[in-house]
């Protein structure tokens, strides 16, 4: 949007348009985060998230290919890999893994899903939100970046087909999408 970016950064707009959004995650994520706990953020954006769990205790890092935001991490004091992360050698587990409207760009989702379950400690938090109920492109000039599109049905037998735990799926924080939040086996 325009007016996000001011001179090469992201800038105090773009917070406050993403805030409320942001808060309503935090807000679900609390539900099931009640210790200080160790989370690692796949696609962390500008590191609003982490920078909240940050501010309480909570050891954060995240993930991100794109270099204003990865600078936005730097500047809030946030441990950030720049890259893909099926590329990155990620050597450590948490025990909060959160992918936030990711993994329906991820080529490969059979790989992001082992590798974020090899990332989890045990009983470890999974948090994985995708949108729903959007129209396939079809003129790949449009192409809007989406490598996958999920239904309720094929997002639930994908959470199968790993075996994880829900603690909770359905109604997703961005509408709409689906939320899950489940443990690791």
């Amino acid at each position: 949007m325009e007016g996000d970016i001011i001179k090469g950064q992201l800038s105090k707009r773009y917070y406050s348009n993403r805030k409320k959004i942001l808060y309503k995650r935090v807000k679900k994520m609390n539900e099931f985060i009640k210790k200080k706990k160790s989370i690692f953020d796949i696609g962390c954006g500008g590191g609003y998230i982490l920078n909240y769990y940050k501010k309480r205790g909570h050891e954060v890092q995240g993930i991100e290919i794109d270099n204003l935001s990865i600078a936005a991490c730097k500047g809030l004091g946030i441990k950030c890999i720049k890259g893909n992360f099926l590329k990155k050698s990620i050597k450590r587990k948490y025990e909060v893994i959160m992918a936030w409207h990711v993994l329906e760009h991820a080529v490969n989702i059979n790989k992001f899903m082992q590798k974020v379950i090899v990332i989890a400690k045990e009983g470890g938090i999974i948090i994985i939100e995708i949108p729903i109920k959007r129209k396939i492109v079809e003129n790949r000039n449009a192409y809007d970046g989406h490598i996958h599109y999920f239904c309720q049905k094929s997002f639930k037998n994908l959470i199968k087909k790993f075996s994880l735990h829900p603690l909770y799926l359905g109604k997703g924080v961005q509408k709409p999408a689906l939320l899950f939040v489940g443990t690791v086996p």
